[in-house]
Formats: structure tokens, sequence, C-alpha cells
């Protein structure tokens, strides 16, 4: 180990291609790894390999479209927790 901390995992939510990649741009810019969804559907999936610690939902769904977001991810979170025997998060 060189002693330094592995790069923050963003995992960028966001429908518009363009704005997407400019996001996911500037974070892998700023340091960060940076995976990117479309939308809840692809956030689940992404969630069902790897649990990113940090998610930047797209502002411009409204509260729907971020609670049907964040929802699908807590649902992968809790699968995965049932699996390793952990308890729910």
């Amino acid at each position: 180990m060189n002693g330094q901390m592995p790069a923050p995992l963003v995992l960028v939510v966001e429908p518009n291609p363009a704005l997407r990649a400019a996001l996911v741009s500037v974070l892998r810019g700023a340091g960060h790894h940076a995976l990117e969804a479309a939308g809840a559907e692809a956030a689940q999936r992404v969630a069902g390999v790897v649990v990113p610690p940090a998610v930047l939902l797209d502002a411009g769904a409204g509260r729907a479209g971020a609670a049907l977001v964040a929802w699908s991810l807590a649902a992968v979170l809790r699968r995965q927790a049932r699996q390793q025997g952990r308890e729910d998060p």
C-alpha cells in the first residue's frame, strides 16, 4: 500500500446524457471514481454490483423521481444485506 486513500465513488443518476457526461467528467477531474446511470432501473443494476457511498441524483426529476431512485437503491441494499446475513441498512 502506498498510504493513499482510495478515490471516493459516486453514482451519478441523470437522464440527460450530456449533463450526465459533464457531471462525471467534473467528478473524475476532482479525483473521484464516477459511475453512471440514466435512471432508477440503471441505478439498481449498478448498485447490484457495487454499493456507491454517494449518489448524485437528478434534481430536475423532482421529489417523485428522486424518491424512486432512492427507494430502488434502498431495496438493492436491503437485499444485499439479507444475502450477506446482515441487518437491513
